[in-house]
C-alpha cells in the first residue's frame, strides 16, 4: 500500500508523462515526423522551474539525458539544433527559398529538381553566397550541386519535387476553356 506522499509523486508523473508525447503530423509524402522536442524541453523545464518534479526524475520521465537537462537549464536553451553541418544558403534564408518554392507548386508550376537547383544558385548569388555555395557549371546553366539538393529535401520534409518536368502538352492546352486559364493565372 502507498503512503500519501508516495501516491501524489505517482500522480504527478503520469499527468507530466502525458505532457510529454510528442506530436506528428504528415506530409505530403505521408511520412510521420515529430516535431515535439522543444515542447518536451520546455515541459522539462517548467516542471522542475515550479518544483515539481525533481531534475533527475524529469530526466527519466522525458527521456532527456540528466547532463543535458542540466546544461540547458543552466543556459536557459531549449532549442533543438541539429547535429550536422548547417545549410550553405543559412537556416532562414534556406526556408524563404522552401516557400517560394511551396508558393510555385500552389500555383501550378510545380518545378522539376533542376528548376529547384538553379533557383537555389540564383538565390545565392543575390544574397551574396555563391562562393560558399558548390555550383556547377554546364551549358550556360549554373545551378546548385546534387549533395545540396539531397541534404535539402532532407532537412525540409515538406518539400516535395518531382525527379524530371513535365510540360504541357499540345492536346491538354486545346482542352482547356478561355475562363479556366484565367482563373488558373488569377493565382
Amino acid at each position: 500500500m502507498l503512503c500519501s506522499r508516495q501516491n501524489s509523486v505517482t500522480e504527478k508523473l503520469t499527468s507530466v508523462s502525458l505532457k510529454c508525447h510528442r506530436d506528428t503530423f504528415e506530409t505530403k509524402l505521408h511520412l510521420q515526423v515529430c516535431n515535439g522536442r522543444k515542447k518536451i524541453l520546455q515541459n522539462a523545464n517548467t516542471n522542475i522551474a515550479n518544483k515539481s518534479i525533481g531534475l533527475n526524475k524529469a530526466s527519466r520521465v522525458f527521456k532527456i539525458p540528466s547532463r543535458t537537462l542540466r546544461r540547458r537549464i543552466a543556459s536557459g536553451n531549449h532549442q533543438k539544433v541539429s547535429g550536422g553541418k548547417l545549410p550553405a544558403l543559412g537556416i532562414e534564408n534556406e526556408k524563404r527559398l522552401v516557400r517560394h518554392i511551396q508558393k510555385l507548386e500552389k500555383a501550378g508550376f510545380a518545378p522539376n529538381r533542376t528548376t529547384v537547383r538553379t533557383l537555389a544558385y540564383q538565390f545565392a548569388e543575390k544574397l551574396g553566397l555563391e562562393k560558399h555555395f558548390l555550383g556547377t557549371k554546364g551549358k550556360e546553366k549554373i545551378c546548385a550541386g546534387y549533395d545540396w539538393l539531397r541534404s535539402s529535401l532532407e532537412r525540409n520534409h515538406c518539400l516535395v519535387v518531382k525527379g524530371g518536368g513535365e510540360g504541357l502538352s499540345l492536346a491538354r492546352a486545346r482542352e482547356m476553356l478561355r475562363r479556366e486559364i484565367k482563373h488558373f493565372l488569377s493565382y
